[in-house]
């Protein structure tokens, strides 16, 4: 398995991109530059076979337009209860946008997935688990012992809940699920740098709250 992460838009988004060992790759959380992304694939010599969201905030989503103009059938995948959000400037905070508004417009998911789906990407699969609380809909994707958190999992922080979908119970919620997983699950976090589950567990406010509780 090959991983990379590109830094993209104002807000500083982890886009990750996961890759079999034929080239086969998913691209995770395209919030900006997708003509960017789509450019290292290409020097990698790599396939993109998805588009995983972790959730419809528009610093997650911004880049897709421009990837599709390259990719143009690779499938947009997402928690079902934020696929609303794609397509909503305000739910999805991209009244708050940077760029050209049309990166924003009418954006829409191919596949909508839930708790316990799987998604197979050449040799990889990717296992959904429902983490809302950041968002109403938000989720992460597992591959073997590495975990894509979006916001819902920092490193020793979380995601607001301020914003459209967000609630604070249900982010705590979420966090104790996450907090079954084994502690040597690496955690690639929407923004900033990655952590593991067993540094989560003793140094995250938020986890050892949701666990006392």
């Amino acid at each position: 398995m090959k991983l990379f992460s590109m830094v993209v838009g104002p807000i500083e988004t982890n886009c990750y991109v996961v890759a079999d060992g034929d080239g086969n790759a998913a691209v995770i959380d395209p919030g900006a530059n997708g003509g960017g992304i789509a450019g290292r694939l290409q020097e990698k010599k790599l396939t993109p076979k998805a588009i995983l969201l972790t959730h419809g905030h528009f610093d997650h989503t911004g880049g897709i337009r421009a990837f599709k103009r390259y990719y143009p059938d690779v499938p947009v995948i997402v928690g079902a209860n934020d696929a609303p959000m794609l397509a909503d400037a305000a739910s999805s905070a991209s009244v708050r946008m940077y760029g050209d508004p049309e990166d924003y417009k009418g954006l829409s998911a191919d596949r909508t997935v839930k708790e316990g789906d799987e998604i197979t990407v050449g040799a990889m699969t990717f296992s959904v688990i429902d983490t809302p609380g950041h968002t109403f809909g938000g989720v992460c994707y597992r591959c073997g012992d590495l975990l894509f958190s979006g916001d819902t999992l920092f490193l020793e922080e979380v995601g607001r809940t301020d914003l459209a979908g967000g609630n604070y119970d249900t982010l705590l919620e979420s966090l104790k699920k996450l907090a079954s997983l084994p502690d040597e699950v690496e955690v690639f976090p929407g923004h900033g740098s990655p952590t593991n589950m067993g540094h989560e567990k003793k140094r995250n406010m938020y986890i050892r709250k949701a666990l006392s509780e």
